[in-house]
């Protein structure tokens, strides 16, 4: 359940658009992956805080809705439902964020709709 409650409060920063603290449960060398891509579309904090500073800003009724979740080890696995980003209607993912020593180091993901 640590890892979940990780997750939990990543999710609540991004709903929150609270740049610091979402970017706070995350390892200086994060890396983000679409899944079955094997080149990262995010490699480090610095880019990962860009990334999401913009997405922040231009989205002020961003939220992500936990569809379902699962864990199981360091994984855990969300189905989200993205809504209020900017120049999009609505996002469903799947996401597989993976933690290790407190923090999220690895993210995979699935995207349902382009």
């Amino acid at each position: 359940m640590k890892y979940v409650k990780i997750i939990e409060q990543q999710v609540e920063a991004y709903n929150a658009r609270d740049l610091n603290t979402f970017a706070s449960l995350f390892s200086p060398t994060i890396k983000v992956f679409e899944f079955n891509n094997s080149d990262p579309s995010i490699v480090g904090l610095k880019a990962l805080r860009s990334a999401y500073a913009a997405v922040f800003e231009d989205s002020p009724a961003l939220h992500a809705t936990v569809i379902n979740r699962i864990s199981i080890g360091n994984k855990v696995i969300d189905h989200e439902h993205i809504t209020g980003r900017a120049g999009v209607n609505f996002i469903d993912l799947v996401v597989i964020y993976e933690v290790k020593d407190q923090l999220i180091q690895r993210v995979s993901y699935i995207r349902a709709n382009p």
